[in-house]
């Protein structure tokens, strides 16, 4: 089945007039680094998980770095995963601050 194909299935062929477009799914824009996966991109497991930038950016450079640009890339996943513990730890002491601040000390 051509891609094409399958953006008009399940659709009549009324529906289908003026569906001229592939979804983003069906298109690598540079390179073909997620293309071994199918019609799953990082950003559909970004979006099923609900992860946030930073989660998805890091599984953006795990997902390819054997195909792109290697250690590089293990090293920018690294480097989003630690501000996220920055960003998390931060949270968790503003957290631990607001608690002491509403109820005070016994």
């Amino acid at each position: 089945m051509s891609k094409t194909e399958l953006i008009y299935e399940g659709y009549t062929p009324v529906e289908r007039i003026g569906m001229t477009k592939e979804f983003a799914n069906h298109k690598q824009v540079a390179g073909d680094h997620y293309k071994k996966y199918g019609d799953l991109q990082p950003w559909d497991v970004v979006i099923r998980w609900n992860l946030g930038y930073l989660e998805g950016t890091a599984l953006k450079y795990i997902a390819r770095w054997r195909d792109k640009n290697g250690i590089e890339d293990i090293k920018k996943a690294i480097h989003f995963l630690e501000k996220l513990v920055e960003v998390e730890e931060e949270k968790q002491q503003t957290k631990i601050k607001d608690c002491y601040v509403t109820h005070g000390t016994r």
